[in-house]
């Protein structure tokens, strides 16, 4: 499995290319914006073009194996086209589907089992399911409905984002913001997991730091050789732990069917090698893109100057410091 081909594909294939104002909708029309666009199809047996764009009826009739498929489709049509791809050698795939191993029905994990196996045989590497793509601002990559105005953008380093949510993703993206990297949505992590994610972020030169929202791991060996990484290349890793409550927990369970883990535990591994925790979602946005615009510059000790509007705001900002 290499999650070079998923992030940085030279060929893309959308699986239910659609006109629909959706998610699928919008992937159609803003994955072709990607550096790449002279190598992106579509697939819709029902159209004969879509937005000038010529629509082919299967991937056997592609005019070249691509690297990454975007399946815009149902469920339960996830491991047909996955089992399809694999045959003919593609490697990477993103699944928007919800209905898998965060649904706590026998129908649908056993849905997931199948996923997981057929990218098993393969060595696919999925983002997904139950997730929104992502976005690779440094080679112009769009794996998703959203591009964040990121593909208009001269990115050369920056923050390196997953997320298994997709709304956490849009809290670091607004016009001002120029130095994102990567922004991944993980989703249920049946392929490539949150943590293989963040140990590519460590060894991508490309990276000056790592942000993280956590609800659960499913690899923790892999999540312990990634912050140790970055560590060694003082590379700074900022996280957001949730479940951390049963309440919580069990959130995460329907949200991305992950198992929160050991909060205690957690926290200890993460202390020793300097990651960064943080409590909200405020807070662990403004620390990461903190980290991101000092690009390695990081103060040699604590003294704080602040500029602020108000005298209160001073006041709170000496508080805090």
């Amino acid at each position: 499995m290499d999650i070079n081909v998923l992030l940085k594909p030279k060929s893309i294939v959308i699986v239910g290319a659609t006109d629909k104002h959706n998610m699928s909708g919008d992937a159609t029309k803003n994955i072709p914006r990607s550096s790449i666009s002279d190598h992106v199809y579509y697939i819709n047996p029902k159209r004969d073009s879509l937005y000038e764009r010529k629509c082919y009826n299967t991937l056997q009739e592609l005019p070249e194996v691509v690297d990454l498929m975007v399946m815009c489709t149902p469920a339960k049509t996830v491991p047909g086209y996955l089992e399809q791809a694999g045959q003919l050698g593609i490697r990477a795939a993103v699944v928007f589907a919800s209905g898998f191993s965060e649904e706590r029905t026998p129908e649908a994990h056993a849905l997931a089992d199948q996923v997981e196996k057929i990218c098993a045989k393969y060595e696919i590497a999925l983002c997904g399911p139950n997730c929104v793509g992502y976005v690779n601002a440094l080679d112009k990559i769009c794996g998703g409905p959203l591009d964040y105005g990121l593909l208009d953008m001269d990115v050369k380093k920056g923050l390196g984002i997953v997320a298994q949510s997709g709304f956490v993703t849009s809290g670091f993206t607004n016009p001002d913001v120029r130095n994102l990297a990567y922004i991944v949505s993980a989703g249920n992590c049946s392929s490539v997991t949150l943590e293989e994610y963040m140990l590519f972020f460590a060894r991508d030169t490309r990276v000056n730091c790592i942000a993280a929202y956590i609800e659960g791991i499913k690899k923790p060996d892999v999540l312990i050789q990634a912050i140790k990484e970055a560590a060694e290349a003082r590379k700074p890793v900022v996280v957001l732990k949730a479940g951390m409550t049963v309440k919580g927990s069990f959130a995460a369970a329907s949200h991305t069917g992950s198992l929160a883990g050991d909060y205690k535990i957690i926290e200890a591994v993460f202390n020793k090698y300097g990651v960064i925790i943080c409590k909200t979602l405020q807070e662990f946005v403004s620390t990461a893109r903190m980290f991101a615009i000092l690009d390695g510059n990081i103060p040699q000790n604590t003294n704080v100057g602040a500029i602020n509007f108000s005298g209160g705001e001073n006041t709170l900002c000496a508080d805090t410091c």
